[in-house]
C-alpha cells in the first residue's frame, strides 16, 4: 500500500487560507514554517503599528483593515498567491516522485521472474558454481512493495525504512 498522493488544488486552497497551510498538509514541515514566517515578518514590517486596533471588536478590526496601505496589501497579496503556486507545483512534483518510486519498486520486485533482473541474477548464482552448500534452502529477502529496500525482520508489518504498512494478505 502505497503513499496517498496529494491533491494539488487542495493545496494551493489550503495556501489560500493561510501562506504555509498547504504545505503542512504535504508535510513538508521546514517549508510550511518558512511561508508562515515570511508573511508574518511582512506583516509585522509593512503594517504601521498605529492602525493596530486596542479593542478587538468587529468594527475596530474592519476599520484597521482599510487602513492597511496599498503596498503592504499588494505585497500580502503576492505572497499569499507565491505560496499557492509554490504548494501546487510542489505537490505535482511530490506525486510525481511517487509514481517513480512506485514504478521503480515494482520493477524491482516485479512478480515475473523473466521481467525481474534480481531474481533471475539471484536464480544465476544459486544454480551456478558459487553457490553455498552450507545454507541450504534460505528464503530470499522479503522487499518492501513502496521503495524496495531489504527487510530484515520478516515479523514487522511496516517497512522500518519508508514506514509504509504493508498489505494485510
Amino acid at each position: 500500500m502505497g503513499r496517498t498522493r496529494k491533491r494539488p488544488w487542495l493545496a494551493a486552497v489550503l495556501s489560500l487560507l493561510y501562506p504555509g497551510v498547504g504545505h503542512l498538509y504535504l508535510r513538508q514541515w521546514f517549508r510550511a514554517l518558512l511561508w508562515l514566517a515570511l508573511v508574518f515578518g511582512a506583516s509585522l514590517v509593512l503594517i504601521p503599528a498605529d492602525i493596530i486596533p486596542e479593542a478587538t471588536s468587529a468594527s475596530a478590526i474592519l476599520e484597521a483593515s482599510q487602513s492597511v496601505p496599498l503596498t503592504a496589501t499588494i505585497a500580502i497579496l503576492l505572497l499569499r498567491l507565491l505560496s499557492m503556486g509554490d504548494a501546487y507545483v510542489l505537490a505535482r512534483r511530490l506525486n510525481a516522485s511517487q509514481s517513480r518510486r512506485q514504478q521503480a519498486a515494482t520493477r524491482l520486485v516485479g512478480s515475473d521472474s523473466d521481467s525481474d533482473p534480481l531474481s533471475s541474477i539471484e536464480g544465476l548464482q544459486s544454480a551456478g558454481d558459487g553457490a553455498d552448500p552450507t545454507q541450504g534452502d534460505v528464503a530470499a529477502p522479503q522487499r518492501c512493495p513502496s521503495c524496495g529496500r531489504e527487510i530484515e525482520d520478516p515479523e514487522l508489518d511496516f517497512c522500518p525504512w519508508c514506514a509504509e504498512p504493508f498489505d494485510s494478505e
